[in-house]
């Protein structure tokens, strides 16, 4: 009598490993990892800006581009004097305190140039990160912008030290923080 309660007691444990190890599995299964990329650490590969099309728009389906402004193509010329004045920029502006916004290489850079009423501008995205979520039940990736040509990756709107967007005006050597 007492083998058959020992055999059922055993059974028992191994049905409950086994349906324990099966739950594990489906778990693991359902999770999403996310990773984060951060610029300063991409050993140079990020140094070139992605250059926007001239319909991007922001994740919330706005367009960068306003009635009354054409895009123009970004010349080497344009990118380098963008750059320049950018680096100036924040070498002196007091509100980014660390150290590490103040470098334009610890940026992932998107750039759109365009003319309105007879001057140059530059719509400039920086963004110091880039997260991308893996979904494994799907092997899905989701990233912030499905191409950083026509998608603004800054969910924050360019207020935060990691995600700033920047108007450079070429014609008259400016730069400012429109929002």
């Amino acid at each position: 009598m007492k083998s058959k309660y020992m055999i059922i007691f055993v059974l028992s444990c191994l049905l409950a490993a086994c349906a324990g190890k099966q739950t594990k599995h489906n778990e693991m299964q359902n999770t999403r990892h996310i990773d984060t990329i951060w610029a300063k650490y991409c050993d140079g590969l990020h140094n070139e800006p992605h250059f926007l099309k001239q319909d991007a728009s922001y994740q919330d389906g706005k367009k960068v581009l306003k009635k009354g402004q054409k895009a123009i193509g970004l010349t080497s010329d344009i990118v380098k004097e963008t750059d320049r004045l950018i680096m100036a920029w924040l070498e002196r502006n007091d509100k980014l305190s660390s150290t590490n916004s103040r470098v334009l290489n610890n940026y992932f850079k998107q750039y759109l140039c365009y003319k309105e009423k007879g001057q140059v501008f530059v719509f400039v995205n920086l963004y110091a990160y880039r997260t991308t979520i893996y979904a494994n039940e799907e092997n899905v990736t989701h990233t912030f912008a499905e191409n950083p040509n026509t998608t603004v990756i800054n969910p924050k709107k360019g207020t935060d030290t990691n995600y700033m967007i920047l108007l450079v005006n070429l014609t008259q050597k400016t730069v400012l923080m429109p929002f």
